[in-house]
């Protein structure tokens, strides 16, 4: 994909995101969070790779997971420009 295509699908993503009221984005952010964390496979991680969302971007909240991870003494954290974990040891990093 070109360097002008992605830009325009990025400005047309924003855009759609930007029309979605903060409280449909609470709320599908909740079914998600709620998802992942009754899931099996995330149930037996014992190290999980998340984003840490920015509202700003309106990006889906992540905090739930997070707070779950580190509650049960497991590894956390998002990647770098390498994809290379950037470890999470406690939610005042964020």
């Amino acid at each position: 994909m070109s360097k002008e295509v992605k830009s325009e699908v990025r400005k047309e993503v924003k855009a759609e995101l930007r029309k979605i009221s903060q409280e449909k984005m609470s709320e599908e952010s909740s079914a998600i969070q709620t998802q992942i964390l009754s899931s099996e496979d995330f149930a037996h991680a014992r190290t999980v790779g998340v984003y840490v969302h920015c509202a700003k971007l309106r990006e889906v909240d992540t905090s739930r997971i997070v707070e779950s991870i580190l509650a049960g003494g497991r590894r956390c954290g998002p990647a770098d420009t390498s994809y290379r974990m950037i470890p999470i040891n406690h939610l005042n990093l964020l």
